[in-house]
């Protein structure tokens, strides 16, 4: 008898922490706009929370261009800026430098074609840089996204400048030595104050904050905390 009832009190606890695991379990649907230079770090990053979290789907909507969380339908952002939004709320991932990129292997010009973005784009700091190299050359290809600069600089088409870990973690990419300084960005995550309680995004950005720096190439700045949720200045 004794048996028995040790049997079912074992069961009782089985039930109970099933029922309990099951409550903790996250469910719902998590939009996100990230700007194309993090994607694929993103995408590694989502692909773990989903494997512990199944029951999170994902919207990810990607663009160059900052996505208005007032007017889009959008829970959260990765973005790259030196200005973030100070009515938001905001998470500091990292701090790059550009590097002046050519194809891997090919001895570039010295009137080489500009790969730079179009003229909705200029006011960035990539973009404002003016050195010796861009002035000689011969003409420019505007695109629209730093990643399609990439993919004709990747082809020998031109020269330009990209985000450092884009050049670094690119086999087809070799950063071209020069002797101005070169400008710097900030990637930002950032979400609505009303969004603090949301437990889709309170499990999101503590994972993103924790597996950021551990798993992708970009590092956390040493001077930003992991835990604060503050703007960062």
């Amino acid at each position: 008898m004794g048996g028995f009832v040790r049997e079912m009190d074992e069961r009782a606890n089985d039930i109970m922490f099933w029922i309990k695991q099951k409550k903790d379990d996250l469910a719902g649907v998590l939009s996100l706009s990230c700007c194309d230079i993090a994607l694929q770090s993103l995408s590694r990053i989502v692909g773990d929370l989903s494997v512990s979290n199944p029951g999170i789907q994902f919207d990810i909507k990607v663009s160059a261009m900052n996505v208005d969380l007032r007017l889009a339908n959008t829970d959260l952002a990765i973005r790259a800026t030196t200005s973030p939004d100070e009515s938001l709320v905001g998470v500091k991932l990292s701090h790059f430098q550009f590097q002046l990129a050519k194809c891997a292997g090919v001895n570039s010009p010295s009137h080489a074609n500009w790969i730079c973005l179009n003229d909705a784009f200029s006011h960035l700091p990539a973009e404002r840089w003016l050195g010796e190299l861009k002035s000689e050359s011969q003409s420019q290809i505007k695109v629209d996204s730093y990643m399609s600069a990439a993919e004709l600089i990747r082809t020998g088409t031109g020269i330009g400048l990209l985000p450092d870990f884009v050049v670094e973690n690119d086999p087809y990419l070799e950063a071209i030595h020069v002797e101005e300084t070169l400008p710097t960005w900030d990637l930002w995550l950032v979400y609505h104050r009303s969004q603090i309680n949301n437990g889709l995004v309170k499990a999101f950005t503590n994972h993103l904050k924790s597996h950021w720096c551990e798993n992708q190439s970009i590092p956390l700045p040493p001077e930003v905390s992991s835990t604060d949720l503050s703007w960062q200045k």
